[in-house]
């Protein structure tokens, strides 16, 4: 039996204007009345990248509200106002199943390409026992074509307003912690926090959980 549920859409009453580049995005450094958000596309400062996020999550509150479907036969969640299905069997809370995002070996070669100087296609090489792996050769559902989703769809299945777990509830496995998503830098990647549902960036060589997502029909 199919379960229905769906996100309460969180209205604002006043909303700080910021220059934009695109929806949900600040183009350019922002004044908050004494405190300056330097390279706000992307923050370096654990300060910045926190009051971002903040202003981001206030800003997505404004989209429409989601509506989920379970299939608890198959153990995922499709958001049917993306079409993105999500994986929600035991393995996404499984200690034992966290995963770096580069194995110890491609960390140190990146580490070297850095030092170097060289390009950093070694910093991108997610082959072995990796998130992005695990993702790519999760058989789930029926499904095969699973991967590792982006900062901005882990962070559409947060619910605003809610902590420990940051999630919706028709997600049967939940667990307060750092989630892997696909965006990355050099050394680093990002993750979800689903404690607060905030995003950090963590070296590479970090282990985390993964929930893997495919896109739908």
């Amino acid at each position: 039996m199919k379960n229905l549920t769906k996100i309460t859409l969180i209205s604002l009453a006043t909303l700080t204007a910021l220059s934009m580049g695109a929806w949900a995005e600040c183009s350019a450094d922002v004044d908050m009345g004494g405190h300056t958000i330097s390279n706000v596309a992307n923050p370096s400062a654990k300060q910045d990248v926190v009051t971002k996020d903040y202003v981001d999550k206030l800003l997505s509150q404004l989209t429409v509200e989601h509506l989920y479907m379970r299939d608890d036969e198959s153990e995922t969640v499709t958001d049917i106002t993306t079409g993105l299905i999500w994986q929600d069997n035991p393995a996404v809370v499984d200690e034992s199943m966290q995963k770096q995002w580069l194995t110890d070996e491609k960390y140190d070669n990146c580490l070297e390409a850095i030092d170097q100087q060289e390009e950093l296609e070694r910093c991108k090489d997610t082959s072995g026992d990796t998130a992005a792996t695990y993702c790519e050769i999760l058989s789930l559902g029926d499904y095969n074509d699973w991967r590792l989703p982006t900062r901005d769809e882990l962070r559409g299945i947060v619910k605003n307003g809610v902590e420990r777990p940051s999630i919706s509830l028709i997600f049967r496995q939940v667990i307060s912690d750092s989630y892997w998503s696909s965006q990355s830098s050099s050394n680093s990647a990002g993750s979800v926090d689903f404690t607060n549902g905030y995003y950090y960036d963590f070296n590479k060589n970090a282990s985390h959980y993964v929930r893997c997502v495919r896109n739908g029909q």
